[in-house]
């Protein structure tokens, strides 16, 4: 399903951009943020944006806004509403969110040309929980449990972005945890390092208390 709405303007700049709410399997949605210009010779980059939200929901100010500075960038975007507690109550753990993120991905491969995008630029961004997904699917791409989505050369992303995320062993064993143990087995998907991970950017701030700073030569 597919549902229209008027164009945006981004909030620092003057571009204009095409927005779309798309219904992916099992409910989840996307909503693309596609500059609105010629599609000529050059053919954009483009970013899939996970919010945070701890699986209980996707926060909005992890979404657009992140989106829109993708745009401003020149570059395009989408916000990926994967499955939480909220959205799918009972049927958001593992693996239901790689496989949101693995379908979104091959849908903008399939489109990317039409959209004015290069398929073979396509960068997952995260942030948070938002992160940690990504950082488990960049492990899991070319698993079989994800081959029903696409092939591997499609469910590939080309690079990943990691906003301070929550995939490091001690941070496993916190309250934040603890309270995910319901929806999430975290014994069974952290430590993963046999895929041949795309290439990695992580983000982080000394200043959060929530994520800390932990081991960064790793």
């Amino acid at each position: 399903m597919k549902v229209e709405h008027p164009p945006i303007t981004a909030w620092k700049g003057c571009l204009v951009v095409k927005t779309d709410v798309l219904t992916l399997d099992g409910n989840a949605t996307m909503e693309t943020y596609l500059l609105d210009r010629p599609y000529g010779p050059a053919l954009l980059p483009m970013a899939v944006i996970c919010p945070g939200g701890r699986y209980l929901d996707c926060s909005p100010t992890e979404g657009e806004c992140v989106a829109l500075r993708f745009n401003n960038r020149n570059c395009h975007a989408a916000v990926l509403h994967y499955a939480t507690a909220k959205s799918a109550p009972g049927h958001s753990h593992f693996p239901r969110p790689l496989e949101d993120l693995a379908e979104a991905i091959c849908l903008i491969r399939r489109n990317a040309r039409d959209w004015g995008g290069d398929p073979d630029r396509i960068v997952i961004v995260g942030f948070s929980a938002g992160a940690h997904l990504c950082a488990l699917y960049s492990s899991y791409w070319n698993r079989k449990l994800l081959q029903a989505k696409g092939s591997p050369r499609q469910l590939r992303p080309n690079a990943v972005i990691l906003g301070y995320p929550l995939a490091d062993e001690f941070m496993n064993r916190s309250d934040m945890q603890k309270k995910l143990q319901q929806e999430i087995d975290m014994e069974r998907i952290t430590g993963e390092k046999k895929a041949p991970t795309p290439p990695p950017r992580l983000l982080a701030d000394r200043r959060d208390c929530g994520i800390r700073l932990l081991r960064p030569n790793r």
